[in-house]
């Protein structure tokens, strides 16, 4: 990272009438007292904070982020949230209608997030590989309003198909697989909700992700429907019903455009794979 876009980020923040100033103390910091540029940055803008200079907020779409930056300001909706390891208390995965980023939640960190929310995010460190950090100084405010997400696209083929895909029996409360007509949870179903899908990996070379498919993809993709499903599980069983996914779908070719684990669509394709855009 150059000087210049250093400077180009604290002035976009403090305002330009500093811009000379600004210049001067990031040199000095940079140059003279070897001070990484992000750390420069951010001390810069505290000293000007302290003085009673307005701080603006730095408002960035994900996809005009460009790991230079501190103090950003971001809405964004949370795709998913996974727990974290070491010095990250979670993971979670956010988007907007340009784009999608990795977000890390340090340990002192002071946010809660919840899945399918939107929320302002303000002073959001940027890694210099664009993922988000969000430290003890953040602060996310749940916005009523939602936010269409761009979906992110994959193109890769097919390389297995789990186990427990096929004709699937889940407890109509709480959804779960039933084991032997019982949920563990809310233990023996009468009537229980009849699904086919199917758990799939899709490689495109340089990276695996998986996922879930519903009725509407596996019918669109094999012409297996619920019906053909339950009639081939009564004769044989559910491992018959898996094989007809497998022969279907393995070594196949997709494209898939998703938000996160279930596509917003997937079909086949002829198309070279590509790394996730």
């Amino acid at each position: 990272m150059s000087l210049d876009k250093v400077v180009k980020h604290v002035v976009s923040v403090v305002g330009e009438e500093y811009e000379e100033r600004v210049r001067t103390i990031l040199k000095t910091l940079i140059e003279e007292f070897r001070i990484p540029e992000k750390e420069a940055a951010a001390t810069v803008i505290k000293k000007f904070k302290e003085e009673g200079v307005q701080i603006k907020d730095a408002t960035k779409k994900i996809a005009d982020i460009d790991g230079s930056e501190t103090n950003v300001t971001i809405v964004a909706k949370v795709l998913s949230i996974s727990k974290g390891k070491g010095k990250a208390k979670a993971f979670a995965r956010v988007g907007d209608d340009t784009g999608h980023a990795r977000m890390i939640l340090t340990s002192n960190a002071e946010v809660e997030l919840e899945a399918g929310k939107v929320y302002r995010f303000k002073n959001v460190m940027v890694n210099e590989d664009g993922s988000l950090l969000v430290t003890k100084n953040t602060t996310a405010r749940e916005l009523e309003e939602d936010i269409e997400v761009k979906p992110l696209t994959m193109i890769g083929v097919v390389v297995s198909v789990a186990k427990n895909s096929g004709h699937v029996l889940r407890c109509p409360e709480c959804g779960t697989p039933l084991k032997g007509g019982a949920c563990t949870e809310h233990g023996k179903v009468e009537e229980p909700v009849e699904r086919v899908e199917a758990r799939v990996v899709v490689d495109n070379g340089r990276v695996a992700r998986r996922f879930t498919l519903l009725p509407e993809h596996i019918e669109a993709l094999t012409g297996l429907t619920l019906e053909k499903a339950r009639e081939i599980k009564n004769k044989f069983d559910n491992e018959a019903v898996r094989q007809v996914i497998i022969d279907s779908l393995i070594g196949k070719y997709v494209r898939v455009e998703y938000l996160n684990r279930v596509p917003q669509s997937i079909e086949f394709t002829t198309e070279i794979p590509t790394e996730v855009v």
